[in-house]
């Protein structure tokens, strides 16, 4: 394993992890949730640097629709993760000065709510197409393995997306993701398990119907003779 490689491993699972903390914004006010964002911003540009050989192949090759789908989600993700970066440096009250930016505050603070939650999903999605070597590896939740113990792993994987679906609709996330509501409504004496509970299976679902949406797409190509085998 290359140093690369190695700081991938570790960069990726890093983001999620803080990404998921942050979503918690009611336990970690202040100065806590404004350094963790500063540290996740830096791990996503980290995150870019590490990956340049994908910018470089975005102009090389075809585009059939699973290639599509991988880079909308992408570029997705991306603009979202910008506007949750700039809305966050006018808001701040904490960080050093030279890092703050001047903008509307209220139109700041709608674009933060709306872009972090257009950010967590869009993530949960990219975190399910990059999971094929892993789902070969071990027959997970990703990939139905074969015999008891990977019905079981199936099945499992279908309860707890099936949890993120129900958390989904609980949290309001419709409604925080086409602007439904101008305010996020936080339980501050909600017990902090159970919060992270809910937001890591929503983002298993996402994960997990991004990675089969695409590739029921390599299917379709496999089939037409225009694309990779399904992984």
């Amino acid at each position: 394993m290359t140093g690369k490689t190695a700081a991938r491993l570790l960069v990726g699972p890093l983001m999620a992890a803080l990404l998921l903390f942050q979503m918690g914004y009611q336990f970690w006010e202040g100065p806590i949730h404004e350094w963790a964002g500063a540290l996740l911003a830096a791990l996503f540009a980290a995150h870019h640097l590490l990956n340049a050989g994908w910018h470089a192949s975005l102009f090389t090759g075809k585009y059939p629709p699973w290639r599509v789908y991988r880079l909308c989600v992408s570029l997705a993700l991306l603009a979202a993760a910008i506007s949750v970066l700039w809305a966050a440096l006018v808001l701040s009250a904490h960080l050093p000065a030279f890092l703050r930016l001047e903008g509307d505050l209220s139109f700041a603070r709608r674009l933060h709510m709306l872009g972090v939650h257009w950010a967590f999903i869009l993530a949960g999605m990219h975190v399910g197409l990059n999971l094929g070597r892993a789902a070969r590896a071990s027959g997970s939740l990703f990939r139905p393995g074969g015999g008891a113990a990977g019905r079981l792993l199936s099945a499992a994987g279908l309860l707890a997306a099936a949890w993120g679906a129900w958390a989904f609709f609980r949290r309001g996330f419709p409604g925080l993701l086409f602007s439904r509501q101008e305010f996020a409504f936080l339980d501050y004496g909600e017990p902090q398990v159970r919060f992270y509970l809910d937001y890591l299976a929503i983002a298993f679902m996402c994960a997990f119907a991004s990675r089969h949406f695409a590739a029921l797409l390599r299917r379709r190509a496999s089939k037409a003779g225009t694309g990779p085998r399904p992984t």
